[in-house]
Parts: structure tokens; C-alpha cells; sequence
């Protein structure tokens, strides 16, 4: 299942990939670089798998958010750079975040 990301405190934005950098845009251009697959690693972290790229994740790197694959499967810092802690959002009021 893909899933898009909307900004809460800039409307209209989402999350995509462009040229294989991250943006948070307005929901135009093609509709497959704003649909991202949730990968559970464990312990509530992910990685963010693009859904037109199957091979490429979101990744930081040099200060930016990037659409990058690994090197090879021994790739650490790869695996390091890409994934991501999923938190509660400021947009859950706070009696509601600790039941998630």
C-alpha cells in the first residue's frame, strides 16, 4: 500500500521526489512521486520506498532529503540514513498520542 504525506502547517504541501531530491510541494506533477511505501523495520522505525523507483528510498544526505538506493547489501550507512523514527505528529492533540 502507498501512502502521501501532507504538511499540517503548510497547506496544500506534500511530500515527493524530484530530479531524486525530497520536496514538500504543492500535488502537482506526476501522482506516482508523492506515493511513498511504508517499510517497518522494527521498533518504530522506517524507511520511506518511493513507488515509482521500487529500488530507491528517501534517504538524508549533505544537508538534503534524497531518492537513493543502496550501494550493494552491506550498504550501513545507507541503512542508517534511511530510515526514520515514527512519532506522533504535532497535529495529534497531545490526550491522543499516547494511544498510538
Amino acid at each position: 500500500m502507498d501512502f502521501e504525506f501532507r504538511s499540517f502547517n503548510i497547506p496544500r504541501h506534500y511530500i515527493r521526489h524530484r530530479n531524486f531530491l525530497g520536496e514538500l510541494t504543492r500535488k502537482e506533477g506526476p501522482r506516482q512521486d508523492f506515493a511513498f511505501r511504508v517499510v517497518d523495520r522494527g521498533g518504530g522505525v522506517v524507511s520511506l520506498g518511493s513507488a515509482n523507483f521500487p529500488k530507491r528510498f528517501l534517504r538524508h544526505r549533505d544537508f538534503r532529503i534524497r531518492l537513493e538506493e543502496p550501494r550493494n547489501s552491506a550498504d550501513q550507512l545507507f541503512r542508517q540514513d534511511s530510515r526514520f523514527h515514527m512519532v506522533p505528529g504535532l497535529a495529534i492533540p497531545p490526550a491522543c498520542r499516547s494511544n498510538r
